[in-house]
């Protein structure tokens, strides 16, 4: 995250080669909708969409118990063949809360769910009206100005939160990695980035320096021409 400027929204990779994002660029990974109302249009949830989410869809009471778990719970359960329309509304709110928690916008507090996206769930039929890609951005901005203050400040052990892998998956899909190279035109992107992927892109590009194999730069591909390319094209038509 100490590579990335919010404030243009580029991943800073030297001098010369920055990487630009937007929010269809998170569309592009995760094929989340970039499109719609703010998820923010409300503010902040009040009293009573707080309770509707914890214990109408997830079954919680208490209004300080917002686990991550519950939802995941809600999640795994076993519904047999069939779901009534209230189960699916539950799951389709905890299917949110948990991808939220864990993946687009993970925050600092173990197993504690953040509520300021909570206004968009009230109707699960209109969760998919609303600009989660704006959200997830906005969020990641708020996360890379906090791991910056936290490193000007000589904080020992920031608290790293936002969607951090989306900015390794952008990377690494615009970067010329040779036989590594995916495929660049089906989406989302995040389908190829499993775990070995990641892996053997991330030491492809990776310099040591001097003798040191412990002490490594990223930046040693080159930002691919091509995938840049694709990036503005689909701006533009999107």
């Amino acid at each position: 995250m100490s590579r990335v400027d919010p404030r243009s929204q580029t991943i800073v990779i030297n001098e010369s080669m920055k990487i630009t994002y937007t929010k269809e660029d998170v569309h592009r990974v995760f094929h989340i909708p970039c499109t719609g109302r703010s998820v923010y249009h409300k503010g902040m949830p009040n009293k009573e969409v707080t309770s509707l989410v914890l214990s109408g869809f997830l079954g919680i009471n208490g209004k300080e118990n917002r686990s991550i778990k519950a939802a995941q719970e809600v999640i795994e359960r076993d519904y047999g063949n069939e779901m009534s329309v209230h189960e699916q509304n539950a799951f389709k709110v905890a299917f949110v809360i948990y991808v939220v928690s864990t993946l687009l916008s993970p925050g600092a507090k173990y197993d504690y769910a953040s509520v300021d996206y909570w206004n968009a769930l009230t109707n699960p039929s209109d969760i998919g009206n609303y600009d989660w890609s704006d959200y997830v951005i906005k969020r990641l901005f708020e996360a890379v100005v906090k791991v910056k203050s936290d490193l000007n400040s000589s904080v020992k052990i920031p608290s790293i939160t936002g969607c951090t892998l989306f900015l390794q998956v952008l990377y690494l899909d615009s970067t010329d990695t040779g036989v590594l190279n995916l495929e660049p035109h089906t989406l989302p992107r995040i389908k190829f980035f499993g775990h070995e992927v990641m892996r053997s892109m991330i030491l492809a590009d990776t310099l040591s320096e001097g003798d040191d194999p412990s002490v490594c730069h990223f930046g040693r591909s080159q930002v691919c021409f091509c995938a840049l390319i694709l990036l503005w094209f689909l701006h533009i038509m999107l």
